[in-house]
């Protein structure tokens, strides 16, 4: 696939967005967001002071340049809320921080401190709502989350349709597929390390 649409721009998608760029992955990358980079005491990871009040799309793509990171990669800004799904052909990356109103994502991301959720799931509407966040953002956590879904995403991982939750408090961290198919709820299967 060559061309991937990352719907949400704040930590998790900003963050994913700089990593995919990174590696190259996709030669054209569409970015999503509606919203300014804001902060209280300390600004948005990976955004500083200076871009506060800048649409986080338009925020990104500085970062980007002034990085050198878009040598194989061409951004494409969108400052959009988007509420239905994307119709251009690509994978679609959902990173919003609410995902109550579904779109056509090919793999939902969450994170809240050091538990990061992959959602490959097909059509299905995510219950999780990070928009207020329980635990601190750690940019340890963060990275470690980024890397891992950056992982999944490079290696065509989120194609096996399924929910995942990963502890990154440990070194070696670990995931667990829930089975969701069951009358009884989800039930967490074998660890995998």
């Amino acid at each position: 696939m060559d061309s991937a649409h990352v719907v949400g721009c704040g930590t998790i998608g900003s963050n994913l967005v700089l990593a995919l760029c990174k590696i190259g992955e996709f030669s054209r990358l569409h970015i999503y967001d509606h919203d300014v980079v804001t902060y209280t005491d300390k600004p948005e990871f990976p955004f500083q002071e200076a871009v506060m009040g800048l649409p986080k799309v338009e925020a990104l793509s500085v970062l980007i340049e002034s990085l050198e990171l878009n040598r194989k990669t061409s951004l494409f800004c969108h400052e959009v809320q988007v509420t239905q799904d994307i119709k251009d052909k690509g994978l679609v990356i959902d990173c919003r921080d609410r995902k109550d109103q579904a779109i056509n994502a090919d793999i939902r991301l969450s994170m809240d401190g050091p538990v990061l959720i992959v959602d490959s799931r097909a059509g299905c509407i995510s219950v999780d709502d990070y928009n207020d966040y329980v635990i601190d953002k750690d940019p340890g956590y963060i990275e470690l989350g980024i890397a891992i879904a950056a992982n999944i995403i490079c290696r065509e991982m989120y194609t096996s349709r399924q929910y995942q939750v990963y502890d990154l408090r440990s070194v070696l961290y670990s995931a667990k597929t829930v089975n969701l198919d069951n009358d009884n709820g989800p039930t967490p299967s074998k660890d995998k390390t």
